[in-house]
């Protein structure tokens, strides 16, 4: 999918940024769950993880990536759209993913 001349890349980062040197995080398939919105229009997808629970560690400072491929969405035309990014996690293996940090993004797609 290109976005005038620019390839759209959609990605969230999250960063450890505590006192331990690392820390390990509980999460679905992937940390962040993507979903997407047509401001201008019905599109709508949705981002499941219905995976078993994996775990992640993370280290201090150090950005954690995950992409989205845009390519993934079926049905999706030229307009406006935004893009949320929902990380989703638990700090123990014992608890389903209890906090969430959602971040947001609009974009133009044409």
């Amino acid at each position: 999918m290109e976005n005038g001349e620019e390839v759209l890349n959609v990605y969230a980062t999250i960063t450890y940024t505590g006192e331990e040197a690392k820390i390990d995080i509980y999460h679905g398939w992937k940390i962040f769950y993507f979903n997407v919105y047509q401001e201008d229009g019905d599109f709508e997808f949705f981002g499941a993880m219905d995976d078993p629970q994996l775990k992640t560690t993370l280290f201090k400072n150090e950005p954690h990536k995950v992409t989205f491929n845009v390519l993934e969405m079926p049905g999706l035309t030229p307009g406006t759209f935004e893009f949320e990014a929902i990380a989703s996690f638990s700090l123990s293996s014992e608890t389903a993913s209890n906090i969430e940090i959602p971040v947001y993004k609009v974009e133009e797609i044409e």
